[in-house]
């Protein structure tokens, strides 16, 4: 993770490109510390998360949930990536996503806690969850419904189809699409927004987030049911069938 400061906004760059930006425990932990550390910077205005290579972020590393599974619960101590969504999901500035390419599990579910999501065309978003074994995450199971209906949704979280940039923004998961780089746009937007009052953008983004009770709760429902698909035995036999053959 490399984070950098200027002129009022945090840039956040997921740079693992080998392992298209899988999340580790450590890069959950990093991201998660730089919001919060925005948060209570008053030199900060805007966020705004990228990557680096081909993939904006091919999700949770399944060796890392492979080790979950495997180990003992946590209890009522939360994972770094339980952290790392409650953590973006209450994140009071505008935070925005520059995503280039693909954007797999968490790598998805993080986006609809963006303000603003700049994807290339090309890009594209998925949520296997279910082929997993697993159950969505980061309030998804809650907002996809909400914003597309149930029955897109269904197709997303249930069967798994790759949903396109374009048919990310007709459903409002995605606010700009460009032809060229993501982190361009991205960047310009969040300079323009740098602008502003803070005092303003955290009162307007509060007043537009009416529901965000309503989310913590639900993602709470989620961590639990999530935490036990983990270590099913479905779940154990398809990350041993990934990592043999990645």
């Amino acid at each position: 993770i490399r984070i950098s400061d200027a002129n009022k906004i945090r840039a956040i760059r997921l740079e693992r490109p080998e392992k298209r930006n899988a999340l580790t425990d450590e890069m959950y932990d990093a991201v998660s510390n730089a919001l919060d550390d925005a948060s209570q910077s008053e030199d900060i205005a805007v966020v705004t998360i990228g990557a680096v290579g081909d993939f904006f972020c091919a999700g949770n590393d399944l060796s890392t949930f492979a080790k979950a599974a495997e180990g003992p619960r946590r209890g009522d101590q939360p994972s770094a990536a339980a952290r790392f969504v409650k953590t973006i999901s209450a994140f009071q500035r505008p935070l925005i996503a520059a995503v280039n390419g693909p954007g797999v599990g968490v790598g998805a579910t993080m986006l609809l806690h963006c303000d603003l999501v700049v994807a290339r065309r090309t890009a594209w978003f998925a949520f296997p969850f279910a082929d997993l074994g697993l159950v969505p995450e980061a309030g998804s199971s809650l907002l996809l419904p909400l914003r597309m209906g149930h029955a897109a949704a269904a197709r997303l979280l249930l069967l798994g189809e790759r949903l396109t940039a374009e048919e990310a923004h007709a459903a409002g998961l995605v606010s700009h699409i460009v032809d060229d780089d993501a982190d361009a746009i991205a960047h310009a937007t969040a300079i323009k927004l740098a602008s502003m009052s803070v005092f303003s953008l955290i009162e307007t983004k509060r007043l537009m987030s009416s529901a965000s009770g309503g989310v913590a709760e639900h993602m709470e429902r989620e961590g639990k049911a999530f935490s036990a698909a983990l270590r099913s035995d479905f779940a154990k036999a398809r990350f041993a069938a990934f990592l043999t053959k990645s």
